[in-house]
């Protein structure tokens, strides 16, 4: 098993479950999860390890996905 499957034992199973064998976790990339570590760095002076920052990442895109699934269509996307 590779470390960043390790890393992941701790972590709730529906985290888990979201992440991928070669995609990420939803897509997402070592160097977004980085720059997310970065910014809540500087804007909250927390310093997140690597797990806690793939968490919170995987945490905000599916809120985000819920948001933008609340949302009614757009009316040009009905049309088509």
């Amino acid at each position: 098993m590779s470390q960043r499957r390790d890393s992941l034992n701790d972590m709730p199973e529906s985290i888990r479950d979201a992440i991928g064998p070669e995609t990420g976790a939803l897509g997402l990339t070592q160097q977004e999860v980085d720059r997310l570590r970065q910014i809540i760095a500087k804007e909250f002076g927390v310093v997140l390890t690597n797990r806690q920052a793939w968490a919170r990442a995987i945490e905000l895109l599916a809120f985000a996905k819920r948001l933008l699934e609340a949302l009614p269509p757009r009316m040009d996307d009905e049309k088509q």
